[in-house]
């Protein structure tokens, strides 16, 4: 009992709860009182980071030294705001003096450069700071030629060598060394552009140029004219080879009748002697093969002595099999009827060298002896309306209604070409005794509007040709959509698809009268009243001091300005020197005359008594040069035998 007393008398109860108090973690920070200097905050305790906050978070008595979030410092010496990037970084919490927050500064000795500073272009100096020079001022990605770079102007982000060039503007877009000024590159700057080169698309024309034939409807030398070139006959003639054939007498597009991609051209010679004096022959032209028309491709008669080939027509795929066919023709006799023939031009490529007999679809026979025909055969689209290409068939000296010669014209449906002229689906009577309407006749396309393909007919004795339709039978007085008269005395009349000479949207006449030597009556398309030829509204091509025209070629617009040309080769000439030329639709007003030399664009010079124009067509891409070519036909031609004659080839002017 008295030790417990004594005990309890020895403990010092103020003294206990003291100690008990220094030796407690009141804010949970592992450091009792005695040890941590704020235990009512437990960020801070002996062992705690520094941060920069005005306290003493490690309990050493000093306020904010070695700060772990200290940020860090960069030298200012040059005091523009921005700190040496090349300088060590001074941690603190407060800035020391002379130092900023940012290490932007790349020459912390000038107050001139710094990433704030204004950047002097091509100086070689980084003013502000982005790690180069300015040396790109216009951004387009291309520095500027003064400091090394290929940007001919630094000051136009439109001009730097990547650009497109604008031609003739005086400014180099692309820093060539100058301005595009001569974009086909030959030698002579654009018009536009100051210099003299009319067409700075084609290097061909320039003024330095040449004209020729071949571009004789192309300014060349750029001196505002075309000008007269000259083209010697026999550059690409396709002779005949023995003497007397006469070959070239009659010329027709063909087509491209043996698949090889080039049109090809029939010949028909109606005095060649392959069968005998007389026979005939046609032949079909490959443009690849040059030299002698003795390797064309031959189509015989089936019997000598018929005169085979006194007409030929081609170019329409009558039976729809994809092969142009062809028509062929011979007069007969007084005692012996013509006949004309349909020919398959498919089986004709399969056969081979043929006679007719091998390969004809279908065959016309005349309706006499005497009455020389058929005389001219043509396709003529559809001039019957029931939707099939037709035929027409002439005979000049048939006699109808009791009148000697007047001329008949037959039509047939290509699908049932047989028989007799008489037999025909339409039958077009001539006007009057000793007419021969029927001579000649072409295609003229639908002139009156009424959706079918009208005949031109030609005729002689007062009748110069006619434009026919051909859906009903008849007179052609009854028929005609329009006549026109010549004088009784104005002999035998070619008549021709002049093309669209005036631009009007259909195809115009052409009157080549035989008397009249060297004059051609152009007629605009035709109207509703019969003309008598002297009074009519017309153009008179006036040839007569050069000789005469058997053919003209129509060539479509060549020129660009919505008027056709018109080929017109010269058959003969009383100086011996024949030439072609070539009639620019613009030149034509109807109601006046043209002579040969102010009209002509273009002119070609051709071998003497060749008989050069005799008969002539417009035969597509013959040659495979990309452009159109006209045959023309030469019987004369006796370069290889006496009068074996020949074809030649001449560009259409581009």
């Amino acid at each position: 009992m008295f030790l417990i007393v004594l005990a309890g008398c020895l403990i010092n109860t103020e003294l206990y709860e003291r100690r008990k108090e220094a030796l407690t973690d009141h804010d949970g920070d592992s450091f009792v009182q005695e040890d941590d200097c704020d235990d009512a905050d437990a960020t801070i305790f002996p062992d705690a980071d520094e941060v920069c906050d005005g306290a003493d978070q490690d309990c050493d008595g000093e306020v904010d030294e070695d700060a772990g979030d200290a940020p860090l410092w960069y030298p200012d010496a040059d005091t523009d705001t921005y700190g040496d990037a090349s300088a060590p970084a001074v941690p603190a919490c407060d800035p020391p003096a002379a130092h900023v927050a940012n290490a932007l500064d790349c020459d912390d000795d000038s107050t001139g450069v710094n990433p704030g500073a204004y950047e002097a272009a091509y100086d070689g100096v980084d003013d502000d700071c982005d790690g180069t020079d300015l040396t790109d001022v216009d951004g387009d990605g291309h520095d500027a030629q003064v400091t090394g770079g290929d940007d001919c102007d630094d000051a136009d982000a439109d001009v730097n060598p990547s650009a497109s060039e604008v031609p003739y503007d005086g400014v180099d877009q692309d820093c060539q060394g100058g301005d595009a000024e001569d974009l086909d590159g030959d030698g002579a700057a654009s018009i536009a552009a100051g210099g003299d080169d009319c067409d700075d698309n084609a290097a061909d024309i320039n003024p330095s140029a040449t004209e020729t034939w071949a571009n004789g409807f192309t300014d060349n030398d750029c001196d505002d004219e075309n000008g007269a070139a000259v083209l010697e006959f026999g550059a690409d003639v396709w002779s005949g080879w023995r003497a007397g054939d006469y070959q070239g007498r009659r010329i027709a597009a063909l087509g491209d009748l043996d698949g090889d991609g080039l049109q090809d051209v029939l010949i028909g010679s109606e005095y060649d002697s392959t069968l005998g004096e007389g026979s005939g022959a046609v032949y079909a032209l490959d443009g690849a093969l040059g030299g002698s028309l003795e390797i064309a491709r031959s189509l015989l008669p089936d019997v000598a002595g018929l005169y085979f080939a006194s007409d030929v027509d081609s170019g329409v795929d009558a039976t729809g099999d994809g092969a142009p066919d062809v028509l062929v023709s011979t007069v007969g006799s007084a005692e012996v009827a013509g006949t004309a023939w349909l020919v398959d031009g498919s089986a004709w490529v399969a056969t081979g060298d043929a006679t007719i007999d091998e390969v004809e679809i279908g065959l016309v026979s005349g309706s006499a002896g005497g009455t020389y025909g058929p005389s001219s055969v043509r396709f003529i689209g559809d001039v019957t309306g029931d939707g099939v290409t037709d035929v027409a068939l002439s005979e000049c000296c048939g006699t109808s209604a009791g009148s000697d010669s007047s001329g008949r014209v037959a039509i047939f449906s290509a699908d049932s070409f047989a028989g007799s002229i008489e037999d025909a689906d339409v039958l077009i009577d001539g006007p009057f005794e000793l007419a021969y309407m029927g001579g000649e006749m072409d295609s003229v396309g639908d002139q009156n509007g009424d959706g079918l393909d009208e005949i031109l007919v030609g005729g002689t004795g007062g009748l110069a040709a006619a434009v026919v339709g051909g859906n009903v039978s008849g007179t052609l007085l009854d028929l005609a959509i329009s006549v026109i008269y010549g004088d009784v005395s104005s002999g035998y009349a070619n008549a021709r698809n002049a093309g669209d000479l005036d631009g009007d949207g259909r195809d115009d006449v052409a009157v080549l009268g035989e008397d009249d030597a060297g004059l051609i009556y152009l007629f605009t398309a035709v109207g509703s009243a019969p003309t008598r030829l002297l009074d009519a509204p017309s153009c008179v091509f006036d040839w007569s001091e050069h000789g005469g025209v058997s053919d003209i070629v129509p060539l479509g617009d060549l020129d660009g300005d919505g008027r056709a040309e018109l080929f017109i080769p010269q058959f003969f000439s009383d100086s011996g020197i024949q030439r072609a030329w070539i009639l620019p639709g613009a030149a034509v007003s109807f109601g006046g005359s043209v002579e040969a030399e102010e009209s002509s664009l273009s002119g070609v010079s051709v071998v003497p008594t060749a008989g050069f124009g005799y008969s002539a067509a417009l035969a597509g891409d013959v040659d495979g040069d990309g452009g159109d070519d006209i045959i023309v036909g030469a019987p004369d031609y006796s370069a290889t035998a006496a009068y074996a004659g020949a074809a030649t080839l001449i560009a259409v002017p581009r």
